[in-house]
């Protein structure tokens, strides 16, 4: 189990690193959830949910609800990564 925002963080962005344009850079929330913390204890969800506003805000992701709740992404969010 990952034991802060930061290394969850890191951990959601590394996941990225497997998507390709064909994907839309997009990974379902559930997935990476489950992948960081797989217990899904509700402290550790509220980490999660940090994570993801703090890289939201970063400009890293972006949120989508449709066709299904994941993560995308952004532009500069795969010039980071690459």
């Amino acid at each position: 189990m990952l034991q802060d925002k930061k290394e969850i963080k890191r951990h959601i962005l590394e996941s990225f690193r497997t998507t390709t344009a064909a994907d839309d850079y997009r990974l379902p929330r559930y997935r990476l959830l489950r992948r960081c913390l797989p217990d899904a204890h509700p402290k550790g969800r509220q980490l999660f949910e940090k994570a993801v506003r703090d890289l939201v805000s970063q400009g890293l992701v972006e949120v989508r609800e449709k066709p299904f709740a994941s993560l995308l992404l952004t532009e500069k969010g795969i010039d980071l990564l690459t």
